[in-house]
């Protein structure tokens, strides 16, 4: 009797034991919903889908049009003697890259002065030819803008 009550116990206790362990892909499927494994391989999807989502948005939203933060400054405002060093500065804002291009207008429209592409323009040796109006354009995927034009006028003349 005492071996038969045993038994019992024992496939019991093997019963429950195989019940609530987790069923492999072969075996049949929990009835009662997914199983923890399943609940956690489903959230990490949800997250991840989620991570490409809002990736996706915030580079989208991060990508910002050029902006002027400090227009077009000289150190030589004004009139200016032949040969001398005259700089042009401009501080921009925006989502990289930013290509700045400066341009002067000697005439009818703006031309590119060659190898000018930083934000700040040396003319060494003035001349006489540099006259014009000065601006930097500067342009990057989400869109354009340029600083207000400022004058350089240089005059033949003895230092």
């Amino acid at each position: 009797m005492k071996h038969r009550i045993f038994f019992i116990i024992l496939f019991a206790g093997l019963a429950l034991a195989a019940l609530t362990t987790k069923t492999s892909r072969n075996s049949i499927p929990n009835p009662v919903g997914p199983t923890e494994l399943e609940r956690e391989a489903r959230r990490r999807q949800s997250e991840r889908q989620s991570e490409r989502q809002s990736g996706l948005a915030s580079t989208q939203a991060a990508t910002v049009a050029p902006f002027i933060v400090k227009d077009t400054a000289t150190d030589s405002p004004g009139t200016n003697l032949a040969s001398r060093l005259v700089k042009f500065t401009a501080e921009v804002g925006g989502t990289q890259p930013l290509l700045a291009q400066w341009k002067v207008k000697k005439s009818a429209e703006f031309l590119d002065v060659p190898g000018a592409t930083n934000v700040t323009l040396w003319i060494t040796n003035a001349q006489v030819s540099d006259s014009g109006l000065y601006a930097l354009f500067v342009t990057n995927s989400a869109g354009s803008t340029n600083t207000t034009p400022q004058p350089l006028i240089v005059v033949d003349g003895e230092d």
